[in-house]
């Protein structure tokens, strides 16, 4: 959805609060990756239609994996605040 940065953070962190007090399992396509990596603990990375990756965000959420899911050269930084990864996209 075209949603304001506060307003991903504020869904995101919904979804994350539901999970953990009551325990409901989300499903969610989000195609941020940098608020799927702070705020899922388990990640999919689906090409055509097909999951290719599952599993936790460090397993799944690495620049080689998501460069080929996405066709985009990314590079992995560190979040200021946080230990899950984060990434920029650029053309080469």
């Amino acid at each position: 959805a075209h949603l304001d940065i506060a307003a991903k953070h504020q869904i995101a962190n919904l979804l994350r609060e539901l999970n953990g007090v009551d325990a409901i399992t989300n499903i969610a396509a989000v195609h941020d990756l940098n608020i799927a990596a702070l705020y899922f603990n388990q990640v999919a990375i689906m090409v055509d239609g097909q999951l290719t990756t599952v599993g936790s965000v460090d397993a799944v959420m690495t620049s080689s994996n998501l460069s080929r899911a996405f066709e985009v050269a990314l590079e992995q930084i560190e979040h200021p605040a946080s230990p899950r990864p984060q990434f920029l996209g650029y053309w080469q």
